[in-house]
């Protein structure tokens, strides 16, 4: 489908992948809306773009999730595209670190990484299912494929989102409804996740086109970047790709 015209929420709209995303979307002639919880951030990004729409809202507060989705039907008269683009990650010790933090962490990650997207998902489908194509874009990573050792339910988190999207796209096909599921796995970007890393980063804006790009070819799985190279080292010398991946 063209991404011109349509109604799109990105979450985790204030920095990073998904304010370059909003900014590409809306010169693109879209209504866009974020969503995030730092509502100092999302006006940031309104005062450069007068014609988008923010809502303050924490995803990881699940039961409030359908309101989100009424809010952005309300702002934008309709919904057409969900981009599920907000995720957290943790530096996490299965080893020697404290149970506590660790139980706090791994509750964190799953909810925003995994039930959030999902349960959006679920409530997104009878508006996106009203009227022309539609579709659901959810924001995984390479690390989905092959993990690395510091941010284990980081990686966990994006594989269970990465099997999650294929089923959705199972039953939504099933279903006949004309919305089109698309999973992004992601490199490594330039974003406020990934400050003090080395390595080659991909920008947010670049990203941001790969996105876009890729939903508009009709590709199920977009592998951005790298990826690309380490999806086909995954199926013909797996054990190379978690090497080179597993310490990050």
């Amino acid at each position: 489908m063209k991404l011109v015209g349509q109604k799109i929420l990105v979450t985790g709209g204030g920095r990073g992948i998904g304010r370059a995303l909003a900014t590409q979307l809306l010169r693109q002639g879209n209504q866009v809306a974020i969503c995030g919880r730092n509502g100092a951030q999302l006006e940031a990004v309104r005062a450069e773009h007068a014609a988008l729409h923010t809502i303050v809202h924490d995803i990881s507060d699940t039961g409030a999730l359908p309101r989100l989705i009424e809010q952005a039907v309300a702002a934008m008269d309709g919904l057409s595209v969900l981009v599920n683009n907000a995720g957290i990650q943790h530096e996490c010790d299965f080893v020697a670190g404290p149970m506590a933090l660790l139980t706090t962490q791994l509750l964190e990650e799953m909810t925003i990484n995994l039930a959030a997207p999902a349960l959006l998902a679920r409530a997104a489908i009878p508006y996106l299912a009203v009227g022309g194509p539609a579709a659901i874009v959810n924001v995984t990573s390479g690390l989905a494929l092959a993990p690395k050792k510091d941010a284990p339910i980081y990686c966990a988190s994006k594989a269970a989102l990465h099997s999650f999207t294929r089923a959705l796209r199972y039953q939504i096909e099933d279903s006949g409804a004309d919305i089109s599921v698309h999973d992004v796995l992601m490199p490594m970007v330039e974003t406020d996740m990934t400050a003090g890393r080395t390595g080659n980063k991909l920008t947010a804006d670049d990203a941001a086109k790969a996105l876009i790009a890729g939903v508009e070819r009709g590709k199920a799985e977009i592998a951005v970047g790298q990826v690309g190279i380490l999806r086909w080292l995954m199926r013909l010398a797996p054990a190379v790709g978690y090497r080179i991946l597993r310490d990050g």
